[in-house]
C-alpha cells in the first residue's frame, strides 16, 4: 500500500545522504518534496502541515546540521515523527479487562468489510486467546447479512446467535448478551448494520445498541482504499458514538495509504487492527513503528518473521530439513513446503514487508527468492548425485546398462581434437543457431520484464495487472507442453521451433500496432506468451539433432553462452526505446522484427547442418 510513498521519500533521503553537510536551505528543499509526497499519498492537509512543522523544528537544530551524518539524522527524525503520527510505538491491544461476557461492537459503512472482519476477529480470539466467542448479526437491513455471518462463524469454528425473524437490532443485541451470560461465553461480537453513507438513522441505531449493551470496545471498520473518505467516516462515527479503536481493511491493496497516516491525528482513535487479505486469518495488530519502517524503505522483517512463526509447522520444517540433508527430499516434500509458504499470505504482502530492506525493492526480492531454491539445490547436488551410471541406484539394472552403452557409443563418436572443436565453432550452423537464439531471447526477455508494465500503461491497478499478466504465462505453460509433446511424438524438430517463433514475432508486431487498445493488446500479448514459451524449450533439440553426439557439447556451449547476451541487451533496448518515444509500440515492433529474423534463420541452420554432418563423419573416430 505504501510503495509509491516509500519510493518518493527514499529518493528524497538518498539525495540528502549523498551530501556531506546540510544547510537550512537543503532541509527546506527536502521537506517541500516530502510535503508533496504526503499530499500525493492522500494524507490530510492539516496532518501534513503538522508533520512538516515537527520535522522542521527538530531538523534545523545545530546538532543535526553539524552532525557527521546529517542526512541519516533527518531520516531518523522523520521516522520518529511518522511513528507519532501513526499512534506511537507499539501496538494498541484490544481492551478485554471486563467481566464476561465482554461485548465488542463492530460499526462502519456498508462494504467496508465489517462482517468479514467480525469473523476474522472471532477466529483470532478463539485461536490466540483461547476465548469462547459468540457472533451475533444485528444487520436486519442487508439481505442475507445474518446468513453470511453464520457461515463465517462456521468457518471460524465459533457459535453464532440463531436467527429469529422480526426482531430489531436492539432486541437481537439484548438476546445475544443474555445467551452469552447463560452459556458462559467470554466475548460477544455484535456486528451492526451499515449504510452506503452516514445518516441519522444509522447513528441512532448504533446509539441504541450501544446504550443497551455497554460495549467495552466499539471498533470502527473502514476501508483503507477509500482514502480521505475513510478519515471523514471515522471522524463522524467518533463524534456520534465514541469509537475506541479502528480496524483498517484492505491494507494489502495498492491504495495510496494516506488514510492510515491521517486517522489517528484526525479522530484521536488508535488503529488497533488491520486486514491484510481475504483469508480469515489475515487480521494483524497495527504496529506504527513497522509501518513507518516500510514507508521509509526499511521493510518489516520483524513482521515477516512473526508471520512465518505463526504459520510454519516447526516440527514439519525440521523433518524436511533432515530429509534434505540425507538426500531423500522428493516432490511430495517440495509440495508440503510450498503449502506452508502459501499460508503466509499473498506474495505481494510478503514483498511489501521486504520492500526497501537492505536497499532492495520488492521486485528485486522476487528474483532473489526465485533463485534461492536453485542455489540451495546447487549446494546439495554434489553430495547427493552420483558420478557414474553404475552408481545410480534409482535406475533399474537394464536401464543402467543401456545408459552406459549409450555413453560409451557417444564417447567413441566424439571428435576429441581441439582443431575439430574450433571447426565446429566456425560452422555456419552454429553461428546461425546462435544468432537465432539471441533474437528469440530478445522476445523472451521483453515479454518477461515488460509485460506487467505494458498492461499497467492501460490504466489498470497493480492487482488487476497481476491477474492479467498471469494469463499469458498460463497460456505459455500450456503451449510449452503441447508443442513439446507434439515434437516428441512426431520426431520433427525444426518446424516445431520455427512455427511458434514466427507466431511470437507476429504477436509482438501486433502488440506494437495495438498499443492503447486493451482487448487487442491483451490478445496479442497472450499470443506472444504462448508462442515464445513453446519455442524456447524445443529449440534446444536442434543442436543435438543437427550437430550429432560428437559435436553437440561445443555447439550448445557456444549457443548458450553467446546467446545469453540478450538477457542484458533486451531490457536495455526496450527501456531506451520506451524513454525515447514515450510508448512501448516502437520497442515491440523492433523486438518483433528480431524474432521474425530468428524464424527465418532456423531453416537456414537446418540446411547448413547437412554439410556439418558430412564434415563430422570425415573425422577419424576416437580410439576405444
Amino acid at each position: 500500500m505504501f510503495e509509491a510513498l516509500s519510493d518518493k521519500l527514499t529518493g528524497v533521503f538518498d539525495r540528502l545522504r549523498g551530501r556531506g553537510a546540510l544547510s537550512e536551505m537543503d532541509v527546506g528543499e527536502a521537506l517541500r518534496e516530502v510535503r508533496v509526497a504526503l499530499l500525493d499519498a492522500d494524507v490530510a492537509l492539516p496532518v501534513v502541515r503538522d508533520f512538516i512543522a515537527k520535522v522542521r523544528e527538530r531538523a534545523v537544530g545545530a546538532e543535526v546540521l553539524s552532525s557527521v551524518t546529517p542526512g541519516q539524522q533527518i531520516v531518523k527524525i522523520v521516522n520518529d515523527v511518522l511513528i507519532e503520527a501513526l499512534g506511537g510505538e507499539g501496538a494498541v491491544p484490544l481492551n478485554l479487562n471486563a467481566p464476561a461476557p465482554i461485548p465488542i461492537l463492530m460499526v462502519g459503512l456498508q462494504g467496508s468489510g465489517k462482517t468479514t472482519t467480525s469473523g476474522k476477529l472471532a477466529l483470532r480470539m478463539r485461536e490466540r486467546l483461547r476465548r469462547r466467542v459468540l457472533l451475533a448479526s444485528l444487520d436486519t437491513q442487508r439481505p442475507a447479512a445474518q446468513l453470511q455471518l453464520a457461515q463465517l462463524a462456521e468457518q471460524a469454528q465459533v457459535p453464532s446467535l440463531p436467527i429469529v425473524a422480526g426482531q430489531t437490532p436492539v432486541q437481537i443485541a439484548q438476546r445475544a448478551m443474555d445467551v452469552g451470560r447463560r452459556e458462559g461465553f467470554d466475548i460477544v461480537i455484535l456486528d451492526t448494520a451499515g449504510r452506503l453513507s452516514i445518516d441519522e438513522a444509522l447513528m441512532e441505531e448504533v446509539k441504541q445498541v450501544r446504550a443497551a449493551t455497554q460495549p467495552v470496545e466499539t471498533l470502527l471498520v473502514v476501508d483503507a482504499m477509500t482514502g480521505q473518505d475513510a478519515v471523514n467516516t471515522a471522524k463522524a462515527f467518533n463524534e456520534a458514538v465514541g469509537v475506541t479503536g479502528i480496524v483498517m481493511t484492505r491494507m494489502d491493496g495498492d491504495a495510496r495509504g494516506g488514510a492510515a497516516l491521517s486517522m489517528r491525528a484526525i479522530t484521536g482513535a488508535p488503529i488497533k487492527l488491520i486486514g491484510v487479505g481475504e483469508k480469515q486469518d489475515a487480521l494483524e495488530d497495527f504496529h506504527p513503528e513497522r509501518v513507518a519502517g516500510r514507508i521509509l524503505g526499511q521493510g518489516d522483517i520483524l513482521g515477516l518473521v512473526e508471520r512465518a512463526a505463526e504459520v510454519v509447522d516447526q516440527e514439519e520444517a525440521e523433518k524436511l530439513a533432515a530429509k534434505m540433508m540425507r538426500g531423500k527430499f522428493d516432490l511430495e516434500d517440495y509440495a508440503s513446503q510450498l503449502k506452508q509458504i502459501t499460508k503466509m499470505g499473498s506474495l505481494s504482502g510478503i514483498l511489501g514487508m521486504l520492500h526497501g530492506w537492505m536497499g532492495l525493492q520488492g521486485w528485486q526480492w522476487v528474483f532473489l527468492i526465485e533463485a534461492a531454491p536453485a542455489l540451495l539445490l546447487a549446494a546439495i547436488c554434489p553430495f547427493v548425485l552420483c558420478d557414474q551410471p553404475a552408481d545410480a541406484h534409482w535406475l533399474a539394472p537394464d536401464e543402467r546398462r543401456w545408459l552406459q552403452d549409450r555413453l560409451l557409443a557417444e564417447q567413441r563418436q566424439a571428435i576429441g581434437h581441439s582443431a575439430g572443436v574450433l571447426q565446429i565453432l566456425r560452422s555456419t550452423c552454429v553461428i546461425l543457431l546462435t544468432i537465432a537464439y539471441i533474437c528469440i531471447g530478445f522476445g523472451v526477455y521483453a515479454n518477461v520484464f515488460f509485460l506487467p508494465l505494458i498492461i499497467k500503461d492501460l490504466g489498470y491497478s497493480n492487482i488487476i495487472v497481476s491477474y492479467l499478466a498471469a494469463i499469458p504465462a498460463a497460456l505459455g505453460a500450456a503451449g510449452m507442453i503441447l508443442v513439446s509433446r507434439s515434437s516428441d511424438r512426431s520426431g520433427e524438430r525444426m518446424l516445431h521451433v520455427t512455427i511458434p517463433t514466427l507466431v511470437a514475432a507476429l504477436g509482438l508486431i501486433m502488440t506494437g500496432l495495438t498499443i492503447g487498445r486493451p482487448l487487442a493488446e491483451m490478445i496479442s500479448l497472450c499470443v506472444v506468451g504462448c508462442a515464445i514459451s513453446a519455442a524456447l524449450p524445443t529449440f534446444w533439440n536442434l543442436p543435438t539433432a543437427y550437430l550429432g553426439a560428437g559435436t553437440a557439447a561445443a555447439g550448445i556451449a557456444t549457443i548458450n553462452s553467446v546467446g545469453n547476451i540478450s538477457g542484458y541487451l533486451a531490457p536495455q533496448l526496450v527501456g531506451l526505446l520506451r524513454d525515447a518515444t514515450g510508448t512501448y509500440a516502437v520497442a515491440m515492433l523492433v523486438v518483433g522484427g528480431m524474432v521474425l529474423l530468428a524464424a527465418a534463420l532456423l531453416p537456414l541452420a537446418a540446411a547448413s547442418a547437412r554439410g556439418l554432418g558430412a564434415m563430422e563423419r570425415e573425422q577419424p573416430p576416437a580410439p576405444a
